[in-house]
């Protein structure tokens, strides 16, 4: 999850099940906040606690407007190329 202009909270998790990211959602986000995500069927739980905005990455759309996932996958571009570094594949 990142804040943008703002916080990263990155963690590994075993899997991208709502039991497993819906708690995390909970745990560091505020209620009535914007959240961008993408298609992933697992955040359809999280209701009218938060202000869900989706990009079809399916369809071939990345950005409308403000809402994109575009700072979280750009971090994760980031974060695959240095771990390179340290692992063999």
């Amino acid at each position: 999850m990142i804040e943008r202009g703002g916080n990263l909270i990155c963690k590994v998790v075993p899997n991208k099940d709502m039991t497993t990211l819906i708690p995390l959602i909970k745990k560091y986000v505020k209620e009535k906040s914007d959240i961008m995500t993408d298609k992933l069927t697992t955040y359809n739980s999280i209701g009218r606690k938060y202000n869900r905005q989706v990009i079809t990455h399916r369809k071939k759309v990345y950005v409308n407007g403000s809402i994109h996932t575009n700072t979280i996958e750009g971090f994760g571009v980031f974060l695959k190329r240095d771990l390179k570094e340290f692992i063999i594949w």
